[in-house]
């Protein structure tokens, strides 16, 4: 659930409207549907973003039966890959492309197959080279099923 109880937003729907394209945040909106766009794995994957925003994102992915490993438990792969992909939109801005240079995730609780599971990070510190993102990765409950730290490598957009 999104904040305040209402239901996940359509990914068209999480970004902020049209009249904001000139305005600071309707440029982060538009460099987040980029990454949206161009991210092949993640579309392959189903993930979904709820929220974005400037250093904060929000996604989910519904486990499916391709996900789960020998255990018949939802793949480690997979929910590093949401908080990998979670982690991107919330680093990059229109400014400065945040290369991952580093993500560490601690696996707390499994997930099942058709369960939805959600990421959401939010940046704590940004240098003029660096920054660095804490986030969870829970069920649609607020089960922790994971939390990860990650860093960004900040580029230049021109660079």
């Amino acid at each position: 659930m999104a904040e305040g109880g209402a239901s996940p937003r359509r990914p068209e729907d999480a970004f902020q409207s049209e009249d904001d394209l000139g305005k600071p945040e309707g440029r982060t909106r538009r460099c987040k549907e980029n990454i949206m766009l161009n991210d092949k794995f993640a579309k392959h994957m189903g993930m979904q973003i709820v929220e974005v925003g400037k250093g904060y994102a929000k996604t989910k992915l519904t486990i499916r039966p391709e996900f789960l490993n020998g255990m018949d438990i939802a793949h480690g792969g997979v929910i590093f890959s949401l908080a990998d992909y979670t982690f991107a939109l919330a680093a990059n801005t229109p400014e400065e492309s945040g290369l991952a240079i580093n993500l560490s995730i601690h696996f707390i609780k499994s997930a099942a197959v058709k369960e939805e599971i959600f990421a959401e990070v939010r940046e704590i510190s940004r240098s003029r080279k660096l920054g660095t993102y804490q986030g969870l990765v829970t069920r649609q409950d607020g089960t922790i099923l994971a939390q990860f730290q990650a860093m960004a490598y900040l580029k230049k957009a021109q660079e």
